[in-house]
C-alpha cells in the first residue's frame, strides 16, 4: 500500500510540474510580457549554468586575441551547439537569458564603466558575475590611403585612423560595434581635424543591428581647451519566437589638440 501511495504522490507531483499550463515565471519587457512554465525554466538554468561553467575559458582566450581557438575547442563547442539548440527548443526561456546577461545591463555595467578612461591602443575586457562580458578596445593606425580628395597631407600632418569597438559576449559573441574616426593630426601636437567618420557592426542571432549611424559632435581641437569628439550610434534588438527588446549603444571617441584620446560608451 506504501508503495502504491508513493508512487501516485510522485506522478501527481511530475504531472504538476511538466504537464500543467500554470506558469511560473514573469518577465516584463519594453515591448512584451513574457511569462515562462516549469520547462522553460529549467532550460533557463540550463543555458545559465553553460555559460558560468565556460565563461572563463572563452574570456581567457578573446583577452589573448585567440578568439579563433573557440572554434578549435570540442568541449567549448559542445557546450555552445548545447545552448543553440536549447534557444531553438524553448525561444522564449533563451529571449529571457539573452536580455537578463549583465553585459547587456547598464545597471550592472555603467557603473564599472564609469571608472574606466579606455586610451589609445589599450583593450580591456570586463567579465561579469553571470559569465558574460564585454570588449572595449582603442585603437589608431597610420592612414596609409588618401582620405579624401578635398585632403591634402603636408608634410606637417599626419593622417590617422582610430578604431572605437565594443564586443558584447555571452558564451559566443551577441554583437561588435566600430565606430571610425579619421583625422589629421599635427606633428607637433598642436591640433587635430577631422575628416570623416563611420560605424561598422556584425551581430549574432538573437541580436541584430536594425540600424546605425555616425556623425560629428565637434569636427576639430585647435587649442587645449577643444576636442574633437565622434560619435557612433547603434540600435539592435533581441527577438527569439515573436518578442523582442530593443536597446541602443551610442560609442564616443574624443580627441585632444595634442593627440589624446578617450573612448567611452552609454547604452539604453
Amino acid at each position: 500500500m506504501y508503495r502504491i501511495w508513493k508512487y501516485l504522490v510522485k506522478f501527481f507531483l511530475s504531472a504538476l510540474l511538466f504537464a500543467s499550463p500554470a506558469y511560473a515565471a514573469d518577465l516584463q519587457t519594453s515591448n512584451n510580457k513574457v511569462s515562462l512554465n516549469s520547462e522553460e525554466i529549467q532550460a533557463l538554468n540550463t543555458l545559465r549554468k553553460t555559460l558560468k561553467v565556460n565563461s572563463r575559458k572563452i574570456t581567457e582566450l578573446v583577452n589573448a586575441d585567440k578568439e579563433e581557438l573557440i572554434e578549435q575547442d570540442a568541449n567549448l563547442q559542445q557546450s555552445i551547439t548545447a545552448v543553440k539548440a536549447i534557444e531553438q527548443k524553448y525561444p522564449k526561456a533563451a529571449f529571457v537569458f539573452t536580455i537578463e546577461l549583465d553585459a547587456k545591463n547598464p545597471t550592472k555595467y555603467q557603473p564599472i564603466l564609469d571608472s574606466i578612461v579606455l586610451r589609445e591602443n589599450e583593450k580591456r575586457v570586463i567579465s561579469f558575475d553571470d559569465g558574460s562580458f564585454l570588449v572595449l578596445q582603442s585603437k589608431t593606425n597610420p592612414k596609409t590611403t588618401v582620405i579624401s580628395d578635398t585632403v591634402s597631407t603636408m608634410a606637417t600632418e599626419l593622417p590617422l585612423s582610430h578604431t572605437h569597438k565594443v564586443e558584447v559576449w555571452g558564451i559566443y559573441k551577441a554583437a561588435e560595434l566600430l565606430l571610425t574616426t579619421d583625422y589629421m593630426a599635427d606633428i607637433n601636437a598642436y591640433y587635430v581635424y577631422g575628416t570623416d567618420v563611420n560605424v561598422s557592426y556584425s551581430a549574432w542571432y538573437p541580436t541584430s543591428v536594425t540600424s546605425a549611424s555616425a556623425s560629428w559632435i565637434s569636427k576639430s581641437a585647435y587649442n587645449s581647451s577643444q576636442v574633437m569628439k565622434s560619435k557612433g550610434f547603434f540600435a539592435l534588438r533581441d527577438s527569439y519566437g515573436g518578442v523582442s527588446r530593443d536597446f541602443t549603444y551610442t560609442l564616443y571617441t574624443e580627441i585632444t589638440s595634442s593627440g589624446s584620446i578617450r573612448d567611452y560608451f552609454t547604452s539604453t
